[in-house]
């Protein structure tokens, strides 16, 4: 199966929205935050603080696509990420979420968002968390009753992206990479992120 590896180009949108899923295709389940730093609640919300932690983009790690029977993997340098990241905040897309990157969400906003320097001592770490460096972890506070019951029931649980880049193809024997013949493919792909695999539009 063909890997192609995500580019980002500044005249793209990048990453425009956070969805929470119940199957978040970096296989990263966010926690919650309770007032007690050391205490790690899988899928609960604290009433208090109504914090979620997970990752959005990992660094390398293949994600399965289908796209009109088309099927491939998405992976991201670090380089890549940290792009896509800091165009999310340059362009204030923090309060913009979807649930299952279908229904506009209200009451959700992206607090923190940072990249990974040191996988022991990133502030990750202090919830159990061991992300390669590079990451993209992300802080959301959740004033959104509905959301907040879906997390506790354990019907979403973590985050995943919507977003607008390129694509180049990985060429595994002799390490070049090759533009894919689809340009509208190339410019236009909107990532929507799911752990099992459908079919999905090109935007």
């Amino acid at each position: 199966m063909k890997v192609y590896e995500a580019v980002f180009k500044d005249d793209m949108e990048g990453v425009y929205a956070l969805s929470v899923v119940e199957n978040p295709a970096m296989e990263d389940m966010f926690i919650a935050l309770s007032e007690d730093a050391h205490k790690i609640e899988l899928a609960t919300i604290d009433e208090e603080k109504r914090l979620l932690l997970g990752a959005a983009l990992i660094p390398d790690k293949k994600v399965y696509r289908n796209v009109d029977g088309h099927e491939f993997f998405i992976t991201f340098k670090a380089e890549t990420i940290e792009q896509l990241a800091h165009s999310f905040s340059k362009n204030q897309n923090n309060n913009n979420s979807s649930l299952e990157h279908e229904v506009a969400l209200n009451g959700m906003s992206v607090v923190e968002n940072w990249i990974v320097e040191d996988s022991h001592k990133d502030k990750s770490s202090n919830y159990g968390k061991n992300y390669p460096v590079g990451t993209c972890v992300t802080m959301m506070i959740v004033d959104n009753d509905d959301i907040r019951k879906k997390v506790k029931n354990g019907e979403i649980k973590g985050f995943s992206i919507d977003a607008l880049f390129g694509l180049t193809e990985v060429k595994i024997n002799n390490q070049n990479n090759s533009v894919m013949t689809k340009q509208d493919f190339l410019d236009a792909f909107k990532v929507i992120f799911s752990e099992t695999p459908k079919e999905e539009a090109v935007e």
